[in-house]
């Protein structure tokens, strides 16, 4: 009699522990899409023309509030162009855009 009782105790117990509220549900198999990465972002396509320096920011004239360096950005016209501002190198993409993060000299 003593063994019954302590194996509904531990019967009662067990029931008293487990979370309230329905069975959770199996994960769902995922399938090769879902689990696919995100597509690349396509190429950036080449440009072969003239060399024409545009520059988008800062404009002419602009004053800008800037501490130890800002930022350029524009295009040349061709991908095949090298480009330096004020002695530093600026990646040139293939289309012809240009992004140069530059340091501001000391006397601004």
């Amino acid at each position: 009699m003593k063994r019954t009782g302590a194996v509904l105790f531990v019967a009662l117990l067990a029931m008293a522990c487990r979370p309230a509220g329905p069975e959770p549900e199996a994960p769902r198999p995922v399938s090769a899409r879902e689990r696919a990465p995100a597509p690349a972002l396509p190429p950036i396509p080449p440009a072969a023309g003239p060399l024409r320096l545009d520059l988008v920011y800062p404009p002419e004239g602009a004053a800008v509030t800037a501490r130890d360096s800002t930022f350029v950005f524009g295009s040349t016209g061709t991908g095949e162009a090298r480009l330096w501002i004020n002695g530093a190198p600026v990646a040139v993409a293939p289309n012809g855009a240009f992004l140069g993060f530059l340091p501001v000299p000391a006397d601004g």
